[in-house]
This record gives structure tokens, C-alpha cells and sequence, in this order.
């Protein structure tokens, strides 16, 4: 595993020059009943910060990363504890994720098959979904392409294990953004969520 990172660090270093180098990199945080993975972006900093865990969840009452997902997990009766979360590339970058957007879409490639593996040594009988944090995400996960944004939540659509390569179910789960993708704006979209996840098990983390 070790040497697996090293050998994506070295090709992120070489195909971004907004890579910020670091041996250690977040841990993912897992919670007590775990009920769904959560999937975001990067731990990326423009402040030199370093985190212990994604989301900087080692402090997660004073995690301002995070919070701003509270109210859609709300929304869908999940707390913190019901989640597995990770980020797509675990590498720190220098700016935001839109600064350097292809940049990014490459990089990310080079570690989707390390999550793959680590979410299916996790849960080996691919039962439980990924709620997608941001949308370059699904852009970057989707094997054929996906809709606009907005098309998920007014057809409530997810998206299958058969279209994208991390074969398990997505769920685009986007933070609220001024309100647009709240999901008290979103009634529908959000039981179809709250039923998906009343149909899973329960896997127990830490």
C-alpha cells in the first residue's frame, strides 16, 4: 500500500504544479455504524494546513470542512457516525479543486483504483452507496459521462454500479451552495435518499 501511494504521489507531483508535497497524508475517518461511504474531493489547502484525518475530522465538533454537509445528512437521518469518508485524491494541492480543474480530472484517476480496493476490502459484499460531495467528482468517477448537476435531483436519479468505475451506487449529495442543493429544497430527491439508505446494513467502524 505504502509504495502504491508513493508511486501516485510521484505521478500527481509530475502532472500538477499545484501539488503540495507531504509524506502524511489524511486518514480516513470511519464511524461507529457505518451506513454509507462519503466521498470528497481532497483535502487541499492554500494555508498549509495538515490534517490527521479527511474533512479534518480528528476535531469534528470544530470541523468547519464538514459542517457544511450536516444539514443534507440531516435531511437524510445520517449523522457522522453512519459514514465512511474519504477523499478521491488523498494528496494535498496549493488551491481550490476549481482553480485547477484539469489538472485535477487527471490526477484523480491515478487513485481511483487505490479506493476502489480500500473501500472493497472495507465492504466486501458492495452494499453500501457513496454520497458524492462536489461534482468533479462524479465527472471524474462516471465512465460514460454524466448529466448536468440539477438532472439528479429533479429526476432523482442515481447513478449504478454499472457506469462508473468504482461499481457501487452514487449518490450525488452536493453541500448546500447558497441553497441550491439543500435538500429541504429538494423533498423528493431527499426521501428517495432516506428509503436507499433504510434499505442498506450496517457496517461497524471504530
Amino acid at each position: 500500500m505504502r509504495e502504491e501511494i508513493t508511486n501516485i504521489l510521484n505521478r500527481v507531483s509530475e502532472a500538477c504544479h499545484h501539488y503540495f508535497a507531504s509524506e502524511e497524508l489524511p486518514r480516513p475517518f470511519i464511524g461507529t455504524s457505518v451506513r454509507a461511504i462519503f466521498l470528497g474531493a481532497d483535502p487541499g489547502t492554500s494555508n498549509d494546513q495538515k490534517f490527521k484525518y479527511v474533512f479534518k475530522l480528528e476535531n469534528r465538533e470544530e470541523s468547519s470542512y464538514f459542517q457544511q454537509f450536516i444539514p443534507n445528512l440531516d435531511s437524510v437521518k445520517l449523522s457522522l457516525d453512519n459514514l465512511y469518508v474519504q477523499n478521491l485524491c488523498r494528496n494535498y494541492f496549493t488551491c481550490d479543486t476549481q482553480s485547477h480543474r484539469d489538472h485535477w480530472l487527471e490526477c484523480a484517476q491515478y487513485w481511483v483504483e487505490l479506493l476502489k480496493k480500500e473501500l472493497d476490502s472495507f465492504d466486501p459484499m458492495n452494499k453500501l452507496p457513496i454520497l458524492i460531495s462536489a461534482y468533479i467528482i462524479l465527472e471524474s468517477l462516471c465512465i460514460k459521462g454524466c448529466e448536468k448537476p440539477e438532472y439528479y435531483y429533479v429526476n432523482r436519479m442515481f447513478i449504478r454500479k454499472d457506469q462508473n468505475q468504482l461499481c457501487r451506487t452514487l449518490i450525488p449529495f452536493f453541500r448546500g451552495g447558497r441553497g441550491k442543493y439543500l435538500l429541504t429544497n429538494w423533498r423528493e430527491y431527499s426521501t428517495k435518499i432516506t428509503k436507499h439508505m433504510a434499505q442498506n446494513f450496517t457496517l461497524h467502524g471504530k
